[in-house]
């Protein structure tokens, strides 16, 4: 056994972990667990340093490493508004106070577009899309026992497509289609045709190799073509066996016109002088830049069986520490692969040990499906290559990102080859594996920048890297505990708690949830990172990621960070206000061109490049994302109390509400300011029009949701304002206003009106809750305010639990603020149980916000401080009716631990920098309390 694994196994037993063949859950209870490999990235484990990201598929034989880079986007600056827009706004505004929304629309949808030769969101090479970096694949030299296929060539991959989404434009998901292995080299043996293997860039040959456990006589073969183009069929081909996987036979050879006339048709082919062997290779010739295949046969072999995991295998996640661990035995030999990303060493790390010396013989490599090369440099394996950006105006290709990828190998014992196709490790006692990445946007010289660190971490000990980037993770992690009641189904692997989770909900999963979503924060936006986390935070297996992988702000980035104060991740919010800024910037061309206002504005969509002009209208027709995503500065300052910090980014609240202040107008109904046009989100309603005929809309004046954050952002800034001692003049100014905008209303039946008029909701279920913004994230919704408070309530039950997954999280927070615990519980066990199996959130597909509001949920259940009182266990589930948590947030940069027992608060200690009065509420009692100094 190798030695440094023996000690740890004897450090195992020392501590009274229970042997691996038991396949126990991991000692540490904050961690995702799972005893069979990863099928895809919903089954992955996710790790990152706020730039550099991984997927740990797990792989036995072949394991897969989803490789992501933060700044990986297609696209490129450019300026997409419409200088003009602005002047239709008069007749907008006619049209919509006079109810003539048809007319309205269609002004807008002249208008209130991009400027022309300007394609933008729908253009993923030009407003840009979010995407995988590439793949780290280890192929290990299989077992004679098992079965493995597997491409030589490097094509094993395929185009890296999966599950496809049907994405709409009204930002709603439809259906997957069915695709269970995507298009790697697995669908070419999962016994289905209406999958295929579909490879991009194929190159001059493309490989497929059967290891057999045993050497088999095959005396015929078929192929079977897919459903696209005849020209990506195999045309020309050659197949060869081998006994030693070295030397090999020639059995059969084909060069055909037309080998396949028709969609998945299936031909067979005899072999002249078959004899036994145990390695099968095809090598094809494509005709085309892409090659496809649907189905492979050997006659007598069943290929579909996948080799089954190792009965102890076991993958768990430690979200605490941020490391990914498989171990698992083969042949007597135990495996140990440990994975993390380091933000020390900014290299993402993997150790692989095995405990018998000189077992480890694999090939390590990067790759990438498209716009990437991928060569040796010395002992270095190298991925570089530059994404496309369809720059508008001239009709040729802008000036893309480029990315670079490098892969370096440290073994001890045997010995190491670097070629083109990766690094091949030979009779090794153990490998450290490295990988430096990064790119050029707005970071020249980034390949001097990635070899350095490459070489650096090459000169430190795995020990070391390993203990640094743990600790460095565990400084944010360990701020915040959580222990909630085990259920029944705690022991289980990760994916069965999930599955049984709503119909047996276990409280110790929401735990995991809570502290799933604090290291998902962690780990995809650190006080350095270059942006904030997108729409996936910063992971993505895909090259077309759903809705482009952008910044959405009319509530998923927001939504994003709704966590970082209260689960005590203050820091983790830093890149969303340098985000800010340049959103800000570019808003000021946008609030120019469509308002022609002072200011800034930003509608829905954003990309790295901070582009500010509206895409989808009915998603945003009110000028409120930009009004809503700023109030985090404010947010940030009520947790922090840290003045600089306000100081810095107060601009950005006045110049928003200079230029909200400078758009609203009056409504000639009820005398009240208004936005116009506006919409609720993504929403629609019936409504009459002039001429008596029924239609729907989305178009409005003044919907509650604009009105509502406009508020909040009035109130942000003249408190901010008075804070810091400036802009008194201003501060009345924006408060008269303020006082002057449309209020939340209540309709005949006591529900919280969308829109100024009751209309009919046309989608009573509808994912979005927009008209409750003032409930959450906002602030005037709350006790102060009963009936609103009621009505709220009342509009939650009329919209129902059960939606997307994001929309889900959403509701937690609502149900957290009216107190109502046991709903908001069973809002949380709806998430998690409707999620993926490694626990990401499904909107679906995979959106990270709802694992970002879940969090945020759970803190919000806790502890409570919107309203000037500190309330502790104001939400709390009957399931969690004992408990104990430490480090939660409270505003006025205040840090809360609890314990509680049957409900009841039995011990708690608040501390801030100096001792301070708060207003305190203690199991339903409100009194005053003296803080512990920290």
């Amino acid at each position: 056994m190798h030695p440094s694994l023996h000690s740890r196994l004897q450090a195992w037993l020392i501590a009274g972990i229970v042997p691996l063949a038991a396949v126990e859950p991991p000692v540490e209870p904050m961690s995702l667990w799972f005893t069979s490999p990863a099928t895809g990235y919903l089954e992955s484990c996710p790790l990152g340093n706020g730039r550099l990201g991984a997927m740990d598929f797990g792989g036995v034989d072949e394991c897969r490493v989803v490789l992501n880079e933060s700044s990986v986007w297609s696209g490129g600056p450019y300026d997409a508004n419409r200088p003009d827009a602005h002047q239709c706004l008069e007749a907008t505004r006619k049209a919509i106070f006079s109810g003539d929304l048809e007319t309205a629309k269609g002004l807008l949808d002249a208008h209130f577009k991009y400027r022309d030769g300007v394609a933008g969101w729908s253009d993923d090479k030009q407003f840009g899309c979010y995407q995988i970096l590439g793949d780290l694949t280890l192929h290990f030299k299989a077992s004679g026992k098992r079965l493995d296929v597997s491409s030589p060539s490097g094509h094993a991959r395929g185009d890296g497509g999966g599950p496809v989404m049907e994405i709409r434009y009204d930002g709603v998901g439809g259906a997957s289609a069915p695709a269970p292995t995507g298009h790697t080299i697995r669908s070419s043996i999962d016994g289905t045709d209406r999958t295929k293997w579909c490879v991009p860039n194929a190159g001059a040959a493309v490989s497929w190799q059967a290891e057999l456990p045993a050497a088999r006589k095959i005396s015929s073969y078929s192929l079977t073509s897919a459903d696209d183009m005849p020209v990506r069929d195999p045309k020309a081909w050659s197949l060869e066996a081998s006994n030693d996987g070295t030397q090999w036979t020639t059995l059969d050879k084909q060069s055909m016109p037309e080998p396949f006339p028709k969609r998945f048709e299936k031909k067979s082919f005899d072999l002249a002088k078959p004899g036994e062997y145990r390695f099968y290779r095809f090598t094809f010739i494509p005709r085309d830049p892409y090659f496809q295949l649907s189905e492979i046969t050997l006659a007598g072999v069943d290929l579909t069986k996948a080799p089954p995991a190792p009965a102890d295998y076991r993958r768990d996640l430690n979200v605490m520490r941020g490391v990914s661990t498989t171990r698992f035995s083969i042949d007597g030999v135990e495996f140990e692969r440990e994975l993390l990303v380091s933000k020390p060493a900014e290299v993402i790390a993997m150790r692989i040990r095995a405990s018998k010396k000189g077992s480890l013989n694999f090939t390590a490599a990067l790759s990438r499906g498209r716009d990437a090369k991928v060569h040796a440099d010395g002992k270095i394996h190298v991925m570089e290559g530059q994404l496309p950006f369809n720059k508008p105006g001239s009709g040729e290709s802008g000036e893309g990102v480029k990315f670079r990828g490098l892969l370096a190998v440290s073994n001890r014992g045997g010995k190491s080859t670097t070629t083109d196709t990766g690094i091949r490790i030979e009779g090794a006692d153990d490998a450290v594996l490295l990988i430096s990445a990064g790119t050029n946007l707005r970071n020249e010289g980034f390949e001097q920048q990635i070899n350095t660190r490459l070489q650096d971490a090459l000169a430190t000990p795995f020990a070391d890297l390993l203990a640094e980037a743990t600790r460095d993770h565990a400084s944010y992690m360990d701020r915040c505990q959580l222990d909630l009641p085990a259920g029944p189904n705690a022991k289980l692997p990760t994916p069965e708690r999930v599955r049984l989770n709503e119909a047996s909900p276990d409280p110790s999963l929401a735990a995991l949830y809570f502290q799933f979503g604090r290291h998902l924060i962690v780990s995809s936006s650190r006080p350095d990172s270059p942006f904030p986390g997108n729409l996936q935070g910063i992971w993505a297996d895909e090259y077309s990621t759903p809705w482009r992988g952008d910044f959405h702000t009319n509530i998923n980035l927001q939504m994003n960070y709704w966590a970082a104060g209260s689960a005590n991740l203050a820091e983790c919010h830093l890149p969303l206000m340098r985000f800010l800024e340049g959103m800000a910037k570019e808003g000021e061309k946008t609030a120019k061109a469509y308002h022609n206002a002072p200011g800034w504005v930003a509608y829905h969509t954003q990309n790295p490049w901070f582009e500010t002009a509206p895409s989808y209208l009915a998603a945003a027709a009110g000028p409120v994302s930009g009004a809503w995503l700023v109030q985090h500065v404010w947010d940030h300052y009520q947790f922090t109390q840290d003045r600089d910090f306000l100081k810095r980014y107060y601009p950005l609240l006045r110049s928003a509400s200079e230029f909200c202040a400078a758009v609203l107008v009056e409504d000639p109904r009820s005398k009240h300011l208004v936005t116009v046009p506006s919409s609720s989100p993504e929403n629609a309603f019936a409504y009459t029009a002039p001429d008596g005929s029924r239609k729907n809309g989305w178009l409005c004046a003044g919907s509650t949701y604009d009105m509502q954050i406009m508020r909040g952002l009035f109130k942000a800034t003249t408190a901010a304002a008075r804070v810091l001692g400036i802009d008194e003049d201003f501060a009345k100014l924006i408060d008269a206003t303020s006082a002057r905008l449309a209020p939340t209303r209540l309709n005949s039946e006591g529900r919280i009106m969308e829109w100024q008029e009751d209309y009919e909701e046309i989608e009573i279920t509808h994912r979005h809750s927009s008209h409750l913004w003032g409930l959450y994230p906002g602030d005037e919704i709350s006790a102060n305010t009963p009936d609103l408070l009621e009505g709220a309530r009342k509009s939650l039950d009329r919209r129902g639990d059960a939606s997307t997954g994001w929309s889900m999280a959403w509701k937690a927070n609502f149900w957290a603020r009216l107190n109502d615990g046991d709903r908001a519980a069973k809002l949380l066990s709806m998430l998690i149980g409707r999620g993926a199996s490694n626990l990401f959130c499904l909107h679906p597909p995979f959106q990270i916000d709802g694992n970002l509001g879940g969090c945020a949920a759970v803190a919000e259940m806790l502890v409570q401080s919107h309203d000037g009182t500190i309330t502790l266990l104001p939400a709390l589930p009957a399931a969690w009716k004992d408990g104990k948590v430490s480090g939660l947030r409270a505003r006025g940069d205040f840090t809360v631990d609890i314990t509680w027992q049957e409900g009841k608060v039995t011990d708690y200690r608040i501390t801030s920098p100096a001792a301070r009065e708060v207003k305190l509420k203690v199991n339903g009692i409100v009194k005053s309390h003296t803080t512990t100094p920290r």
